[in-house]
Parts: C-alpha cells; structure tokens; sequence
C-alpha cells in the first residue's frame, strides 16, 4: 500500500463478485421453477351434471386432481350404478383428464388421456379422499347430477 493512496474498505473481490453472481443464478432458478410448476397441470374444466355444465379455471382445478398427499393408490372394483358427474380436465385447451364423480360412494373413475408415452390409460375406481372430495363438492356445487344409469360411460 503507498502512502499516497487512501485505504479502501469495501471494495469487491473475486471471491466476493462469484457469491453475488451465484446467489443471483440460484434466485433467477427459483423463480423459473416456480413459474414452470404453477404451469404444470390442468388450467380449466368443464364439469357437467344432468341440467347442464359448468367451468372452472385456475388452482380450483389442479385441487381437483389432489387426492390427499401421499395416500395409496388402490384401484377399485367397479361400483354399483348410482347418480353421478362428469368432469373433463383441459390442459391448454386440450383434454386429459376425464372423471366420473360418485360423491354417494365416495370414489372417482378416471382416465387418463394424455399420458407420455402411453397415450390414454384407460379408466381406473378410486377411493376420494377428504382433500378431493372438497374440492369436488365445489366443483359440482349448484348442479344435478346424472341419474344411475346402465353404464359409466
């Protein structure tokens, strides 16, 4: 250090300019995850019941597809025909999804119809849990449901 030149406090070293450049790429990859996940998954429904059809957007329908955590998946016999719902999940205007809600019994049929590479996988029963039967029940809220019929179709 000379005598002329005052004593610098603060200045940046390479150590210190590598930190500011690596937590400035961890923030910028925060942020491009959270983006990419709020993308992922059905952005609209069309949820139908006897008298007509409704649609919902948004998170309200990525809960339809919540069924509660890490519970096991159990496939179910095919119930008994009692009144029922259809749902149909969209992602970017494109079907995925197809549901028949049973909420007398509890439990959902759905097909996947967009599954890589597979293409549709076809209908499965499942137990609802507490999670998918809210978010069901308001999804289906104000509209009659289909009466039991000869087929689930």
């Amino acid at each position: 250090m000379s005598v002329t030149e005052p004593q610098r406090f603060g200045r940046c070293t390479w150590g210190d300019a590598s930190r500011i450049v690596l937590a400035a790429a961890l923030a910028a990859v925060a942020l491009v995850a959270a983006e990419a996940a709020d993308a992922k998954g059905p952005d609209r429904a069309r949820v139908c019941g006897a008298d007509r059809c409704a649609s919902q957007r948004g998170p309200a329908v990525r809960a339809l597809l919540d069924w509660g955590g890490n519970a096991a998946i159990e496939q179910l016999p095919t119930p008994r025909r009692v009144a029922f719902y259809r749902l149909t999940l969209f992602d970017h205007n494109r079907p995925t999804w197809k549901l028949v809600y049973v909420p007398s019994l509890r439990q959902v049929r759905i097909t996947q119809l967009d599954v890589f590479p597979f293409g549709s996988v076809a209908p499965y029963w499942r137990a609802v849990t507490r999670e998918g039967l809210s978010a069901l029940a308001r999804a289906t809220r104000g509209l009659r449901a289909f009466p039991a019929s000869s087929s689930w179709r």
